[in-house]
């Protein structure tokens, strides 16, 4: 596979993945989808329960409309800005009261040298399919903190409604019988990018999410997928990059929390 480094339009392309899977996998009543952004409400008290995503990181006028009705909401809210911030947006955001929660970087790894990790014999990959559906978004809503009706939005039997083109493979960390961490990965235009890693929190720091990330990109590489790539937390960074993955961009984060 050609080096990523040299793919000068790579860090755009990841950036903007996280609008594209959620323009698939997102619809109905809940959600707006506007030429130059996406918003989900559910009026969940939690930001990622009320979000849009712009398309344009330097377009003032779509990042205000995009965000003017969830400032209005006594609820939590996010943007998230599709590449590195303009000044106009930044300056609509702050005025809504939003604030830079994480600017997270866009990553990516060649499947080639994406590291190898141990799974522990107590510990089972298991792919998911829609009888497991219940069990996987139960797992990512305790991993991850979000509210059951979010985390059902992403699971097995709602992508199974959703007509998306891409696909979705849903992974399963088992022990002791039960789902200990989650993931999530979107075969998208010959890449697999890698979203919803979470961990229990009784079971971090055991190298869990490691293992719920570079396990299934280690079976899409057997399905000739050459190239990862996922947005990362400041937690998450520093275990994406001892796997490989390397920063071509950013998707910043703001974050509105009334009162």
């Amino acid at each position: 596979m050609e080096d990523p480094s040299k793919n000068p339009g790579l860090g755009r392309t990841i950036e903007r993945e996280f609008e594209a899977i959620c323009r698939a996998m997102l619809h109905g009543p809940e959600t707006t989808h506007a030429p130059g952004y996406l918003r989900f409400v559910t009026g969940e008290a939690h930001p990622l329960g009320n979000f849009a995503i712009v398309s344009d990181p330097h377009d003032g006028d779509q990042t205000e409309e995009a965000a003017a009705p969830l400032s209005e909401m006594e609820t939590p809210s996010a943007v998230l800005l599709s590449g590195d911030a303009g000044d106009e947006p930044v300056r609509v955001l702050t005025d809504r009261g939003y604030e830079l929660a994480e600017a997270m970087p866009a990553m990516a790894v060649d499947l080639d040298r994406l590291a190898h990790v141990d799974i522990p014999e107590e510990v089972t990959v298991e792919q998911i399919d829609t009888g497991a559906d219940d069990e996987w978004c139960a797992a990512l809503e305790v991993g991850y903190g979000l509210p059951r009706r979010v985390a059902d939005v992403f699971g097995p039997v709602s992508n199974q409604r959703s007509g998306a083109e891409g696909e979705a493979l849903y992974y399963g960390l088992r022990k002791g019988g039960r789902i200990v961490s989650t993931s999530m990965i979107w075969i998208h235009s010959g890449m697999a990018g890698v979203y919803c890693v979470s961990t229990l929190p009784e079971e971090r720091g055991s190298g869990l999410g490691a293992m719920a990330t570079a396990a299934p990109l280690h079976l899409a590489r057997e399905r000739g997928i050459t190239l990862g790539i996922l947005h990362a937390s400041a937690m998450g960074e520093p275990v994406y990059r001892r796997l490989g993955f390397e920063s071509f961009g950013v998707v910043p984060l703001y974050v509105r929390v009334p009162g």
